[in-house]
């Protein structure tokens, strides 16, 4: 993440870290702190260490400290949420030309655990893993792109037979030669993405009631630490008994949802399993064009290898299968003759918001011998080119 510095104000001689006289009025009774770090995680864990219950000196209700820097938004609710996880419940509002910081509570409805120190190694660590993450999927995104092209030309269409569009599953248009609309797959492993809305739009597609929406939201991961709380609270989830890792997701694994949730879910996915099923492989709810044929290159990046399935034949293989929730509890599975064709988990990587969306993927056990097709040329050939 870009280092980003705040300059000091011109008032301020007071050296870095120690307390200065205020003149901004709602920072009259606060301790005054310069900026003394850019990175808001350092910040959210001297508070913790100041005002957390471990501390030697914990801080009191309405305790505020100010620093000499303004947050955005965004800002705002990052550090907000940092402090959260931290055991730390607070109000972040703008003070002048500063940052003023109350104390609400440092019992904040979770178990005492805190989060171990986070040295600069580790932090090192965390940053490249998260750059990694985002290189890695952009080289995706741009290899799947480069492999569509190369197929195209690979079975003798032009290269504006491409598609390939986000608002489309149709990666390659061969209707004027083969009379087929495909799905291109290059997965590196056994599985690949298929379908990844947002949680609005997926609830919206699918015309969920409240208690499916609060499903998604819990089991998949809350906008926010307030309505994480709400929703905890609402269907009497024992939050002592989540892992940080649930709360510092805004989660809660399948485990702990209580039985109407789970009940209500299955029961969800099970009598939607078609639409379910035609959002992953053919179109995406609302799309007008629809894909017929799913190409998968068994091998990464190997035109050699790619074989083609008729999704109507896959479609109907798959229509009895059934959704269930995994053993670790962070992942719905849909099992046909005891294989798992597709998965649902949320995406966890991208912004907070982009994190907590449902990802689906498909699995090479849903591609049988029987749903196996090869293309034929239709029409005159000649008259085409």
């Amino acid at each position: 993440m870009r280092k980003r510095t705040f300059p000091m104000p011109k008032k301020v001689k007071a050296a870095r870290g120690k307390p200065i006289a205020v003149s901004e009025e709602c920072c009259k009774k606060c301790l005054n702190y310069a900026n003394s770090t850019s990175n808001k995680r350092t910040l959210a864990e001297r508070l913790a260490d100041k005002w957390g219950k471990s501390g030697q000196n914990p801080g009191e209700k309405n305790d505020c400290i100010c620093y000499d820097m303004r947050l955005n938004h965004h800002e705002k609710n990052d550090f907000m949420n940092k402090l959260n996880v931290l055991k730390l419940e607070v109000t972040i509002e703008d003070c002048g030309n500063k940052t003023k910081v109350t104390l609400l509570s440092n019992n904040y409805l979770m178990p005492l655990i805190m989060n171990p120190p986070v040295g600069p190694t580790a932090q090192i660590r965390k940053t490249n893993k998260s750059n990694n993450r985002k290189k890695a999927g952009a080289k995706a995104k741009k290899e799947g792109h480069k492999f569509e092209d190369l197929l195209a030309e690979h079975i003798g269409l032009p290269p504006d037979s491409v598609e390939g569009g986000h608002d489309t599953k149709v990666d390659i248009n061969a209707e004027k030669k083969y009379g087929k609309k495909m799905s291109v797959k290059n997965p590196s492993g056994k599985n690949t993405q298929v379908y990844l809305p947002t949680q609005e739009t997926f609830s919206e597609a699918f015309a969920l009631d409240q208690r499916m929406r609060d499903f998604l939201k819990l089991f998949l991961g809350c906008a926010n630490d307030q309505e994480y709380r709400t929703l905890c609270k609402k269907y009497n989830i024992n939050m002592s008994k989540l892992t940080p890792d649930e709360i510092g997701k805004y989660k809660v694994s399948s485990h702990f949802l209580p039985e109407e949730l789970r009940t209500a879910a299955l029961a969800f996915f099970n009598k939607n399993r078609e639409a379910i099923l035609h959002a992953c492989l053919c179109a995406k709810p609302g799309e007008f064009s629809s894909v017929d044929t799913l190409a998968w290159a068994w091998e990464k990046n190997n035109l050699q290898e790619v074989e083609y399935y008729d999704i109507e034949c896959l479609l109907k293989r798959s229509s009895l299968g059934k959704w269930e929730f995994t053993d670790n509890g962070t992942v719905i599975k849909y099992m046909v003759d005891g294989d798992k064709v597709i998965s649902l988990h949320r995406k966890g990587s991208g912004s907070k918001s982009g994190s907590n969306n449902p990802q689906f993927h498909v699995w090479n056990d849903i591609l049988v011998e029987e749903c196996k097709i090869t293309l034929e040329v239709i029409g005159d050939e000649e008259g085409q080119k």
